[in-house]
């Protein structure tokens, strides 16, 4: 009779780990660093932010993530920001999120960085 319950309580997990497994994750189509978006499409690709911007924005296009979490995890010289959660809409979905430079005591010449990561830990990109 126990072995019957610990079977039946250990299987349908089993199963629950397998589909999560099974998820295939979204594919990121476009990214890019931004001023503003227009249009629901980047207006510019930026490599580098210029002084005279306020705030920073990062634009992201996916294919295949419809009912998925995105994650903009933001970080500057390799310390975390901030991480903004996403959510996707349709199989093809274009989003993205902003960092305001108002309060923050940043390093001239630093770095910031995005991964793009799913509520399921797809990995998309950096």
């Amino acid at each position: 009779m126990r072995i019957w319950i610990l079977t039946g309580l250990l299987l349908p997990t089993l199963a629950i780990a397998e589909t999560a497994a099974e998820t295939p994750c979204p594919t990121l189509i476009s990214a890019a660093f931004t001023s503003e978006v227009e249009e629901r499409e980047p207006v510019s690709n930026l490599e580098s932010a210029p002084l005279s911007i306020n705030e920073l924005l990062f634009f992201t296009a996916i294919q295949d993530g419809n009912g998925a979490q995105l994650h903009h995890l933001w970080s500057y010289n390799g310390d975390p920001i901030v991480d903004v959660p996403l959510a996707v809409g349709s199989d093809y979905w274009r989003t993205w999120s902003s960092k305001s430079f108002a309060g923050l005591d940043l390093a001239p010449g630093g770095q910031w960085q995005v991964e793009v990561t799913t509520e399921s830990g797809c990995r998309l990109g950096t």
